[in-house]
């Protein structure tokens, strides 16, 4: 015989007293237990809407469900990863013996009481369909007088503690949970729509479930990524995240960007006022914001394609980069803002990295005053405690805009005249990384990728320094913060040390294209004199020096940072009428290299290298400007001596290499100039044995080779 089905005054007389059996304060056990809420969502589903009616709106029934998932969820939940699968079913690990520590409780309250959990959230969905249908508003119409919604306050409990247990959820649970998000937001809604105050809901959602909002949200971006190609999976993971990026433009950034442009002309409290929806971002002394970085990028994207279509572009700027300064800072140590010594590095800045990939995604051209006190801030670049220099943050901001390092004066990037100079510190820094290559690294097998990587980041830095320098007409600009580094007491460069960057292959290709087509003629002519005289006052300070006398570090970084740039700007030295103007200075150039030069005998000075390179570069340049009056007495002979005493002297290879080219052209420039061999090979039969000279007569005759 098949059981008896209840009555329906039996149903209602039993909803009733398991209604009592929930809310009541002696009923936490029957909350906390699946079966309750199993018979209650039975109860609701199967009676009739106008007996339902003076029960559920007593509203008890929301007030029970918020009690049992506050008891029903993980200790200490905000501090749980945003990770796509939540780690809170792993055991956690003793990291001094590495073994697996049980909890003090026999089993995870979540993984434990999902049962339970997942019922409630069957109740209360089941509780949100019934109130808004039509049939329960006309009934409950007819015997109340006022139709009740909950209490904001209690929705937005309620609605945080769905977020919570959706976090902590494992990939399993959360996938069945996910669907019964949007009934907990509705009731939320219909909360907020009878607050007597929106502001009120406003501070309220704030604070209870911004925080839980954003990481959520945040989970859920990063299963939709993992899930693309499950069509059903995506589809309701896709709309939890719209949902909750509802929820945050509408009680969150939206009033936040309108109350900041009804204050933004005032006093700073005002502006702290106007941000305090997002205060509950900001981590307390202590806190750890790991859970909170991956949130920021998402919110400031958020942020961007919430923002008003009305607003002026100037104002649009403006609100991005504000929302961008609030968000990162909230997760800033607070510790950076005291004087106190740190026992580690200051806190890690990697959101900032992800945060200016939105601006690059979202197409925002951030201002260089604005991007210059991100990388002040930020990466570490400013710094002199030893902390790395954050180079892809540095990076990220040249690609957003290339004026950010640009000399404008010290009022653009400096809020005190204390703090050095942006362009100073990047030009300074450069160098630094690129020495990484030389340095005895821990782990060198697992770091050497690393440190080529980073090295590579830095060499794009300063290509795009170059370009920005360039088409911005700073050219005077960039090689006087150029020579200021090359003055810096760093090692000189010696083969096999470590990388320089200026110098490198790629890079020197790179300045001397970027400089042959910016660098202006006057410029050229002005550049080479000034560095002339810094090398004719080292020449006059290396004369006063004694045999054996130690060379000042000072002496030789500034001839070393000179002939630097003379190179630099001798490579971009092509075209007629920029040669036109490196005649007027050639004699200048040469007289002090040679001067140079012969101190570097004397006081063994490792430039000679470069001098011959300079000299020949020089010579090459301007053979079809030679007569018989200049480049003999003044270059020729001298050239064939002070060659022959370096071939002869030097125990470096290229210096005799370096040598014997220049002495070549000088042969073969006799040869265009002088119109006969016979006054070349007088020269050269002076110095050079016969072999030799037959060896400089061979090379004469292919000059493409020495080209």
């Amino acid at each position: 015989m098949a059981p008896m089905t209840p009555s329906p005054a039996r149903r209602t007389f039993d909803l009733r007293v398991l209604l009592k059996e929930v809310t009541s304060s002696e009923g936490e056990q029957a909350r906390n237990k699946p079966k309750a809420w199993i018979d209650l969502t039975s109860l609701i589903s199967s009676l009739p809407i106008d007996t339902l009616v003076e029960t559920l709106f007593s509203l008890k029934l929301l007030e029970a469900a918020e009690n049992s998932l506050a008891k029903l969820l993980p200790e200490d939940i905000t501090k749980y990863s945003v990770s796509a699968d939540a780690s809170h079913y792993s055991e956690p690990v003793d990291t001094a013996t590495g073994e697996s520590r049980k909890r003090k409780r026999e089993a995870d309250p979540v993984a434990e009481s999902f049962e339970t959990i997942h019922a409630i959230g069957e109740t209360v969905s089941t509780f949100h369909a019934i109130c808004c249908s039509d049939d329960a508003e006309r009934v409950a119409r007819h015997y109340l007088p006022t139709l009740p919604t909950p209490d904001y306050r209690l929705a937005a409990s309620l609605l945080n503690h769905w977020l919570l247990v959706l976090i902590s959820a494992n990939n399993t649970h959360f996938l069945d949970l996910i669907p019964r998000l949007a009934s907990f937001i509705a009731i939320w809604r219909l909360s907020s729509d009878d607050a007597s105050s929106y502001s009120d809901t406003q501070v309220a959602f704030s604070d209870s479930c911004l925080v839980s909002t954003a990481v959520l949200y945040a989970r859920l971006q990063r299963l939709l990524i993992d899930n693309q190609q499950k069509t059903l999976q995506t589809k309701s993971l896709s709309e939890g995240s719209d949902l909750l990026e509802q929820l945050i433009a509408q009680f969150i950034l939206r009033p936040t960007e309108n109350q900041f442009f009804k204050v933004y002309t005032k006093s700073q409290e005002a502006h702290v006022e106007a941000f305090k929806l997002l205060a509950p971002l900001k981590i307390k002394k202590g806190d750890d914001p790991a859970h909170l970085r991956p949130v920021l990028p998402l919110l400031l994207d958020l942020a961007i394609r919430s923002t008003s279509a009305k607003r002026e572009s100037t104002q649009i700027q403006l609100w991005h980069q504000i929302a961008f300064n609030i968000l990162a800072e909230s997760v800033s140590d607070p510790r950076d803002n005291t004087d106190a010594p740190l026992e580690q590095p200051l806190t890690d800045h990697s959101h900032v990295g992800l945060m200016l990939a939105v601006f690059k995604k979202r197409k925002v051209v951030p201002t260089a005053e604005f991007l210059a006190n991100v990388v002040k801030d930020h990466s570490g670049l400013n710094t002199n405690d030893g902390t790395p220099v954050s180079w892809p943050i540095v990076s990220q901001a040249l690609e957003l805009n290339e004026d950010v390092f640009i000399d404008r004066g010290r009022s653009l990037h400096e809020n005190t005249t204390a703090k050095p100079h942006l362009p100073s510190l990047i030009f300074a820094r450069i160098p630094l990384a690129c020495a990484l290559q030389a340095k005895p690294i821990v782990g060198a097998e697992s770091n050497s990728d690393a440190v080529e990587d980073e090295v590579q980041i830095v060499k794009a830095i300063a290509t795009t320094l170059l370009h920005a320098y360039c088409r911005n007409n700073k050219l005077g600009g960039f090689f006087t913060r150029w020579y200021e580094q090359l003055m810096r007491p760093i090692p000189l460069p010696q083969r096999g040390s470590y990388t320089y960057i200026w110098q490198e292959n790629d890079l020197s290709l790179e300045l001397r294209e970027l400089l042959e087509d910016s660098l202006a003629k006057n410029q050229i002519e002005s550049i080479l004199r000034g560095h002339c005289r810094r090398i004719d006052a080292s020449n006059q300070a290396f004369e006063n020096l004694k045999l054996g006398t130690e060379v000042p570090e000072n002496l030789t970084r500034g001839c070393y940072g000179s002939l630097i740039i003379v190179e630099a700007i001798l490579g971009a030295v092509r075209t007629e009428e920029t040669i036109a103007h490196l005649v007027r200075v050639q004699m200048d150039i040469r007289k002090c290299l040679w001067q140079l030069g012969e101190h570097c005998s004397r006081l063994e000075l490792d430039f000679m290298p470069m001098i011959w390179r300079l000299l020949g570069r020089t010579h090459m340049l301007l053979r079809a400007y030679e007569d018989k009056e200049s480049l003999v007495p003044v270059f020729g002979s001298r050239c064939f001596s002070s060659a022959q005493e370096t071939i002869e002297n030097s125990k470096n290879p290229p210096e005799h290499c370096d040598a014997s080219l220049i002495v070549s052209n000088v042969c073969a420039s006799y040869l265009n100039v002088l119109r006969f061999a016979e006054q070349a090979w007088r020269e050269i039969e002076k110095v050079f044995d016969r072999s030799t000279a037959n060896i400089m007569l061979w090379l004469i005759h292919r000059p493409e080779w020495l080209e």
